[in-house]
């Protein structure tokens, strides 16, 4: 079973960012193994403990400032039709909806951005069909992508920080009759045919966990060891040196026995 942590409970969603996996375990027995993608090293996923509590389907991207301001900018400026060909929009500070022609976007700068970008829904759209929340302060969550092709690489680390999914409907399908909800992944696949944006509440909350493990095992039980893709094994190493040697030479850690 690998990563079975007591506290955990029986039933949870656990993603190990070194590993690129998403695992869902049901009556401490592994369900079902998806394949992710994380944060890039400069944007790194961070360590998470919290509970699902909906999905949206069909959703609509609210583009976060610092992606705007220093990702999309050199793009709208560079190419007029950008921000058309991939269906977004652009809103004031004040949330009003304006049409993007009508900025001299030559006279935007990352330090005077005072807009907000939205990108509608779509299959085109960054967070795919499906997104899967649990509110946290990071602002990360579980979604979809259009970008198929880095499930195909071995290591997958590409994103801002939240976590693609390779088969979102798979997740909602275990999700939602798990939840025993009133939807299931046919519903799931209606609204989404119909375009239809839909939040979807969880009737139980499942509890998520996003780790940073470079060694585990797997299904044989077989010691397995990640690449440490945000060097954080190395300060955790100076850290225990660093604790070791300041304690007091007489503590029974430092004493003969």
């Amino acid at each position: 079973m690998g990563y079975l942590v007591d506290s955990w409970g029986a039933d949870y969603i656990f993603v190990n960012i070194p590993s690129y996996q998403l695992k869902v375990y049901q009556n401490n027995n592994l369900k079902k193994t998806f394949k992710v993608v994380v944060g890039k090293p400069s944007n790194p996923t961070p360590e998470i403990n919290d509970e699902m509590e909906y999905l949206i389907l069909f959703p609509f991207w609210n583009v976060p400032y610092s992606i705007s301001s220093k990702e999309l900018l050199p793009k709208i400026k560079k190419d007029s039709t950008y921000l058309a060909r991939n269906n977004y929009r652009v809103f004031t500070n004040k949330n009003e909806s304006i049409n993007s022609a009508e900025i001299n976007w030559e006279s935007v700068s990352e330090n005077n951005f005072n807009y907000s970008i939205r990108q509608n829904s779509g299959n085109g759209n960054s967070l795919g069909l499906i997104k899967f929340v649990f509110p946290n302060k990071h602002s990360i969550y579980i979604h979809d992508t259009p970008s198929k092709g880095f499930f195909m690489n071995d290591i997958r680390a590409y994103s801002h920080g939240c976590v693609r999914l390779q088969n979102p409907f798979g997740l909602a399908d275990i999700t939602l009759s798990y939840d025993n909800n009133k939807y299931n992944v046919d519903s799931v696949h209606v609204f989404i045919t119909n375009k239809n944006q839909k939040r979807i509440k969880l009737n139980k909350k499942i509890p998520i966990y996003i780790e940073y493990f470079t060694c585990g095992t797997d299904t044989t039980n077989t010691i397995v060891f990640y690449k440490d893709i945000y060097e954080l094994d190395g300060k955790l190493e100076k850290l225990m040196q660093l604790q070791h040697y300041s304690k007091p030479a007489n503590s029974p850690e430092q004493s003969s026995k």
